[in-house]
C-alpha cells in the first residue's frame, strides 16, 4: 500500500450508498452514513440526486404495478385517495378497463394523470416509500434523527404525450404544517431524457421568502414552460431570471 492509496481509503465520502431491491430486505440495525458534504449540499442548493437506489427489477415491478393501478385494480383492500377519472369508452362489460384511467388515445387537451395516496391501495409502492434505509437518509439530510420522520402523502404523476409541464412550486404550503418542514423524495420510473418533462430545481430557491402569487387553477401552465410565477418569485427577491440555475433530473 502506497501513499495515495491510504489518502483515497481516507478521502471523505461524497454519496450515500445503498440499494432497495425488489425483496426489500433490510439487516438488522443496519446504518446509513451521509456524508458531511453531500449534507451541506442538500441544505445550500435545497435538493441532491441519489442515482440508481431501486435496482432495475423493483423498478420495473413497479411500473407493472402501476398499470394496475391505472386500471384501478389495489391489492390492499382500499382505493387511493385521488385516481384519474374512467372516460367513456373504457369501460369493458367485465368491468375492466381497455387503457390507462384518465387518458383517451386524444393526444390533444391531454391531461396529466394524478394518484394521491398509492400506498393506500398497493403493497409494493408501500414498501419502497416505507423502506427503513430511505427513511434514515431523509431523517439525516433533515436533520430529525432526534424527532423521526413519518409518511405524509404521495404522489402519482403520469404524463402522457403533450400533456402541460406543471408549474415550479414549493410542496411545503400544501401542507401547511407548523413548522413548515417537508422533504420530498422524488423516483422517477422512466429513463429521463429532456423530451419527456423531468423535474427540475431552482437552486437555493429553498431559502427565498414566503411571498408568492398564483393558485392551485395555475398548476399546469403551457406558456413559457411553468416558469411564469418562478420569474414572479425570483423578481421579489431581487434575483434576475438571467441568474436562475435551474438543474434539471434528466438521466
Amino acid at each position: 500500500m502506497n501513499d495515495n492509496d491510504t489518502e483515497t481509503k481516507n478521502a471523505p465520502e461524497k454519496e450515500i450508498s445503498f440499494r432497495i431491491g425488489l425483496d426489500n430486505n433490510v439487516r438488522d440495525n443496519e446504518i446509513i452514513n451521509v456524508p458531511q458534504p453531500l449534507s451541506d449540499q442538500f441544505h445550500r442548493n435545497g435538493f441532491i440526486a441519489l442515482p440508481n437506489i431501486l435496482d432495475k427489477e423493483l423498478v420495473s415491478a413497479l411500473n407493472n404495478h402501476l398499470e394496475r393501478i391505472l386500471r384501478g385494480q389495489y391489492d390492499r383492500g382500499r382505493l387511493p385517495d385521488k385516481t384519474p377519472k374512467i372516460l367513456k369508452g373504457q369501460l369493458k362489460e367485465d368491468g375492466g378497463t381497455v387503457g390507462p384511467l384518465g387518458f383517451s388515445g386524444n393526444f390533444q387537451n391531454v391531461k396529466v394523470l394524478q394518484i394521491i395516496n398509492v400506498h393506500k391501495c398497493n403493497s409494493l409502492f408501500r414498501e419502497v416509500e416505507t423502506n427503513p434505509l430511505l427513511g434514515q437518509v431523509v431523517a439525516k439530510l433533515a436533520g430529525w434523527t432526534t424527532e423521526g420522520i413519518r409518511l405524509v402523502q404521495d404522489q402519482i404523476w403520469a404524463k402522457p404525450p403533450n400533456a402541460a409541464p406543471l408549474v415550479f412550486h414549493r410542496d411545503s404550503p400544501y401542507f401547511m404544517f407548523d413548522p413548515p418542514d417537508i422533504v420530498t423524495v422524488w423516483i422517477a420510473l422512466d429513463d429521463m431524457d429532456a423530451e419527456l418533462g423531468p423535474l427540475e430545481y431552482v437552486v437555493g430557491s429553498h431559502l427565498w421568502g414566503d411571498g408568492r402569487s398564483g393558485s392551485a387553477s395555475q398548476f399546469f401552465q403551457p406558456n413559457q414552460g411553468g416558469k411564469t410565477l418562478l420569474y414572479s418569485a425570483a423578481e421579489r427577491e431581487g434575483i434576475p431570471v438571467k441568474n436562475l440555475k435551474i438543474v434539471s433530473m434528466e438521466g
